[in-house]
């Protein structure tokens, strides 16, 4: 059996714990002063900030990103289906989401709960006598940005520990916190280990040191699943946009894509205490695209449409859940419908001298 302590965790982790009302004042303020002055943060998208941080940490430290864990707050978990629907299709995303069970809120909004399973798109194989998998090939996960967090222990222990079933990727762009972890985790890596679970020729984990904005060790189309615990959320806190766009690009092209039918659309997962109105206003508008089209008065860049094939926005207890997935080549023929315009045309405002972006609703 596998014995993992995640409960091991540094007073630095235990410090760094944002929440969604905190965070929401914080991105209100940045905001309303974006045109004046720039609040200061950690320099997120230096790797040498972060080979500081982790040169202060062990094997067995953590710095967790995000207040929550996959047994606590995922395996199962509830979503109002209808919270953020306006937000997708504001910028240009369509949304379908798999019910497992739904059923009404006080509000009358659907409540869906599903698995964590189902949001990464690849279900565990909680029975090790049971090799019932349909693919010869293991399924590829990725956790992009991994740190030193647990999720990849926890991801083990959560039915995802058969190297005949799975393949887990820890990249990180500090080769000191991919030195640490692969001491943390030899017990998992070692061509000698004598797990349950593992051969001679078998590894169910490989740590990566990459940068995330490329993935050059990754070939296209070859990731099934990726997991961003908080990468992107920390960029955002930077106003690391363009990095942000980057990273995007390069998950996109390392996901597979179900052209043939025979595999299922990569998905990606990102966890951010940051609304829709505000990290998907800086990274997924048409600010920087030439070919947006007008959708209640907000810019919605086509791009959108062309890589992702549906977005969901799911608030869950501590933190939100974008899930995205890979759009085919197929279904990017099929789907030429424009947004509707219904009539209304991009305003320009003279406020800078740029175009200034109306809020189709706004929340509390």
């Amino acid at each position: 059996s596998i014995h993992i302590n995640i409960n091991a965790i540094t007073h630095a982790e235990a410090q760094s714990h944002m929440s969604l009302r905190g965070r929401h004042i914080i991105d209100r303020i940045k905001r309303s002063v974006s045109h004046r002055l720039k609040l200061p943060s950690p320099p997120y998208g230096k790797p040498g900030y972060w080979d500081g941080v982790y040169e202060k940490l062990g094997p067995n430290d953590t710095y967790e990103w995000g207040d929550f864990t996959i047994s606590q707050d995922l395996l199962s978990h509830q979503y109002d289906s209808a919270l953020y629907q306006g937000d997708v299709t504001k910028y240009g995303f369509r949304s379908s989401p798999s019910l497992v069970e739904s059923e009404l809120a006080e509000d009358n909004h659907p409540l869906v709960t599903t698995t964590f399973g189902e949001a990464i798109g690849i279900p565990p194989n909680l029975d090790d006598n049971n090799d019932n998998t349909t693919t010869t090939q293991p399924k590829k996960i990725m956790l992009l940005g991994c740190g030193n967090s647990r999720m990849g222990e926890e991801l083990l222990l959560n039915g995802y520990h058969n190297p005949s079933h799975y393949k887990i990727y820890q990249v990180d762009v500090s080769n000191q916190v991919i030195t640490t972890m692969k001491q943390r985790h030899e017990y998992f890596i070692s061509t000698s280990s004598t797990t349950p679970y593992l051969t001679s020729d078998e590894s169910i984990m490989e740590f990566i040191n990459d940068d995330a904005t490329s993935l050059q060790s990754f070939e296209s189309n070859s990731i099934d699943s990726i997991i961003d615990k908080g990468l992107v959320d920390a960029l955002f806190c930077a106003d690391e946009y363009e990095m942000i766009h980057d990273v995007l690009s390069s998950v996109h092209r390392v996901l597979k894509t179900n052209d043939n039918g025979e595999t299922d659309a990569g998905v990606f997962n990102v966890f951010s205490y940051s609304r829709p109105e505000f990290l998907m206003g800086r990274t997924f508008d048409a600010s920087s695209s030439l070919d947006g089209t007008t959708s209640g008065g907000v810019m919605v860049n086509k791009k959108n449409k062309e890589m992702w094939q549906e977005l969901q926005i799911r608030a869950l207890d501590h933190i939100l859940m974008y899930r995205f997935v890979k759009a085919s080549s197929s279904s990017l023929k099929s789907d030429k419908e424009e947004i509707n315009l219904k009539g209304k045309k991009w305003k320009h405002l003279p406020q800078r001298g740029k175009k200034r972006r109306v809020s189709v609703s706004k929340r509390k």
